[in-house]
């Protein structure tokens, strides 16, 4: 039996990547930028592992389309001649009409939006007053009513008490521990988190608490932020949203697909292609729990094979580069440094074999898989 992915939803939620750097404040944002980075090296890495697909790579190659538009990708891999060395054109550029293939890596994070209560200015809540905040999802049965009350201020300093109840709620289905009951001390520039995981119940996170201690999938996050004291207390509020431009990756990725397969073997689309068609795109999704159904038909139906890379690869590989390098560790996330600093190589390597070569599934059958050079072919099979 082939090795499986066994924690997969069918609905979109925070990746653990995003809970994993929500931890970081503001620090986070720079995180942010990174993942597509560490997600790029890790394929990179996992290429690198492999002489065959070494030694056929190009990196940021640009492809031209039968559009004649040229689209640059991750990895591109050429049919190599009888002495091992890439076929050029006329020009001494390597010709594209041996390439096998490429690799696209593409992933859509949380967009962390102001939420429409506070998008003209702050929430101001004084002594004893209170806020109520509303939470109905279209997946979930009942409307949830939260009050959020300011009890207290001292200095830089203000003391909150939260309560909840719902709303059309079977009275079959009631459960006492779906109501929140919280009070806590929060400072200014501190945040507190109201959450809705995949169970339906409200987690609160409280200033001194962290996003990744949950253990279930979250599915809504709100993040209010004391941002000063002035008599009252004043509340910025932002909602975490999904990757709301995963179509436009979606799309962008399909047309390089449709593009450079016409222009190498005739042929648009993949349910065209014979086996005897030396021709294999891929794209190679991170924080693939953002991704709701539209944009997976899209790439499914229109690139070859779609493999993603799981949460935890990438943050095993963060705690590896900040565990080595420290607070400057941001800096050696990039493909020059896998290329040139044996420290990089070294901890993405160790991702690897610790994952045993268990790095990406394919989105549609969730199997692991591995990619390969077999006689001048890209070959993508279980692992």
């Amino acid at each position: 039996m082939p090795m499986k992915f066994k924690d997969s939803r069918d609905f979109e939620y925070l990746s653990k990547v995003y809970v994993y750097i929500e931890q970081f404040g503001k620090k986070g944002h720079q995180i942010g930028r990174k993942i597509g980075d560490m997600l790029e090296i890790v394929i990179m890495g996992y290429c690198h592992s492999s002489p065959d697909l070494l030694n056929s790579m190009q990196t940021e190659l640009a492809l031209e389309g039968f559009t004649e538009a040229k689209h640059k990708v991750e990895f591109s891999f050429f049919k190599l001649d009888k002495n091992g060395k890439f076929i050029v054109d006329k020009n001494d550029d390597i010709d594209q009409n041996n390439l096998i293939g490429f690799i696209e890596c593409k992933k859509v994070g949380v967009e962390v939006t102001v939420h429409a209560e506070t998008r003209n200015q702050d929430l101001q809540l004084g002594v004893n007053e209170a806020y109520k905040h509303n939470i109905n999802p279209r997946w979930l049965d009942r409307e949830i009513k939260i009050n959020i009350m300011c009890k207290k201020i001292s200095g830089n300093n203000a003391e909150i008490h939260i309560t909840s109840k719902n709303v059309n709620e079977e009275e079959s289905s009631k459960q006492k521990n779906n109501l929140i009951d919280e009070k806590f001390k929060i400072s200014v520039n501190r945040r507190f988190l109201i959450t809705l995981v995949e169970n339906g119940k409200v987690r609160i996170i409280k200033p001194e608490n962290k996003l990744v201690d949950l253990s279930e999938k979250v599915r809504l996050c709100h993040v209010f932020t004391l941002t000063k004291i002035q008599n009252k207390t004043f509340f910025k509020i932002e909602t975490c949203l999904t990757g709301p431009q995963t179509i436009e990756k979606a799309k962008q990725s399909a047309l390089v697909a449709l593009d450079v397969r016409k222009k190498r073997i005739g042929k648009w689309g993949k349910e065209e292609k014979k086996e005897t068609d030396n021709f294999t795109p891929i794209l190679v999704i991170g924080e693939v729990s953002h991704w709701e159904d539209k944009s997976r038909k899209v790439v499914t139906k229109t690139i070859d094979h779609n493999l993603v890379v799981p949460d935890y690869i990438i943050i095993e590989a963060f705690k590896k580069f900040h565990k080595k390098f420290g607070d400057d560790f941001l800096r050696f996330i990039n493909k020059d440094a896998l290329k040139t600093n044996k420290d990089v190589k070294t901890l993405i390597q160790e991702v690897i074999s610790e994952n045993k070569n268990a790095i990406f599934y394919d989105l549609e059958d969730l199997n692991f898989k591995k990619i390969s050079k077999i006689n001048n072919s890209l070959i993508i099979s279980n692992l």
